[in-house]
C-alpha cells in the first residue's frame, strides 16, 4: 500500500457577497502560495470555498447550513488543525 499525502482542507467562512473582494484575495495571492508550500513538502492544499459550490436548488430549498456543516465535518476528519478560516467584518 502506498502511503497518503497528507493533506490540508481549509473550510473558508464569509458572507459570500459582502467580503467578496477578501475571498478573492485569498485565491490570487494566498493560497496558490500554499498550495506551493504543501506540494515543495509532498503534501497537498485545498482551499473550500462553497460559493460555487451551492446550487439554486439547494439554496432554495435551505440547505446550505447543512451543505457547509458537511463541508466542515470533512475537513475536521480528513485535515490538521486549522482547518476553519472566518472571514468576519463588521456585520
Amino acid at each position: 500500500m502506498l502511503p497518503t499525502r497528507r493533506t490540508f482542507r481549509i473550510f473558508v467562512s464569509s458572507t459570500f457577497n459582502d467580503l467578496r473582494l477578501e475571498r478573492n484575495a485569498l485565491h490570487r495571492s494566498v493560497f496558490p502560495r500554499l498550495r506551493k508550500l504543501c506540494e515543495e513538502r509532498g503534501a497537498q492544499f485545498h482551499a473550500i470555498d462553497l460559493r460555487w459550490g451551492i446550487s439554486e436548488e439547494a439554496s432554495i430549498e435551505q440547505a446550505t447550513m447543512a451543505i457547509c456543516l458537511n463541508e466542515i465535518a470533512r475537513c475536521q476528519r480528513v485535515s490538521p488543525q486549522p482547518n476553519f478560516l472566518l472571514i468576519l467584518g463588521q456585520r
